[in-house]
């Protein structure tokens, strides 16, 4: 708005995460899309014990088949994995 340009942040969102380690919701069988989203929000959702949900936008070099391949391996069905990703990314599961 103030013709200011958003510097580009790299890695992602579990770079800034303060919960990376044991405490992660991966490892607690919870989506969170953290690992594929671009970093720069702070993990301010995180902070306030809220998974990530892609609002920053994939990763150019975003795992996704990795991710859509832990989730399927934790029963969540393809509608249930699409619908968490494809609000910013247009995906096949």
């Amino acid at each position: 708005l103030k013709n200011k340009k958003t510097e580009q942040i790299e890695g992602s969102v579990c770079d800034e995460c303060p919960k990376r380690g044991n405490d992660c919701y991966l490892r607690k069988k919870k989506v969170c899309l953290g690992a594929i989203t671009h970093a720069g929000c702070s993990a301010i959702c995180i902070k306030n014990e809220i998974p990530c949900i892609l609002c920053r936008g994939p990763l150019e070099k975003a795992n996704l088949a990795a991710e859509i391949n832990l989730f399927k391996s934790w029963g969540l069905s393809d509608k249930d994995i699409k619908s968490k990703i494809a609000e910013f990314k247009n995906i096949e599961v």
